[in-house]
């Protein structure tokens, strides 16, 4: 009976010990896979932030050139596969390089902000992008929109940024802050690529500027 008692006594120690043993290891392994995870997490938050500081504008907060490029592409494809109408519109600030010479280059920054700020606005109030192409040019594209509508969300643009009032005195179109505006709108077809709609935007916002400022122009493909 001793004898086995005290076996029994030795086995129960044992049993405890592993016991122990296996409790702590599930603890630990436990709290590796939470430091696993935030870990995983971080780099993931990392990425992020990473990603978006490639395709943000740093000055604007807005897409990038790079973005655009890679959003229109998709949009472009998509509208062609289902034959969705595409509005493309390139915009620029009317006689900026004005505005920078005699407001200083804080606030030529400013008005961008402000003016990108519009342009969220109306992208995410209408299902649209928005984009800075570089200087005082922006991109806005709309997927399915009609022909009225494209026309509407120009003007509408053009009236938001009047609305800012930012002072301009040195424009010869009105004394505050306007812009310019070139669309192109059509249901992309056969042969025709992402590039021939900001050719005829372009053409558009330059034929704009030529005949009058603070104004938007619609042409097709």
């Amino acid at each position: 009976y001793l004898k086995a008692a005290g076996l029994h006594y030795e086995l129960s120690e044992l049993m405890e010990n592993e016991t122990r043993s296996i409790i702590n290891n599930m603890i630990n392994m436990r709290r590796n896979l939470e430091w696993v995870n935030r870990a995983k997490e971080k780099v993931e938050k990392e990425n992020r932030i990473l990603q978006e500081k490639s395709e943000m504008d740093s000055l604007t907060r807005i897409a990038n050139r790079s973005r655009l490029n890679d959003y229109s592409d998709s949009i472009f494809t998509h509208a062609d596969d289902n034959r969705l109408p595409l509005t493309v519109e390139i915009l620029d600030v009317d006689y900026f390089k004005e505005y920078n010479d005699n407001y200083g280059h804080q606030a030529g920054d400013n008005c961008l902000r402000r003016i990108a700020a519009v342009l969220k606005g109306m992208a995410d109030e209408n299902d649209g992008f928005c984009a800075r192409y570089g200087g005082d040019e922006f991109v806005m594209i709309y997927e399915g929109k009609n022909r009225e509508q494209a026309v509407a969300l120009a003007g509408e643009t053009k009236k938001r940024v009047m609305d800012l009032e930012m002072e301009h005195a040195f424009s010869r179109a009105l004394p505050i802050v306007t812009v310019s505006q070139g669309l192109c709108w059509g249901i992309p077809q056969d042969k025709t690529r992402m590039w021939d709609f900001m050719h005829v935007a372009d053409d558009m916002l330059y034929r704009v500027k030529k005949l009058s400022r603070n104004n938007y122009c619609v042409g097709d493909v």
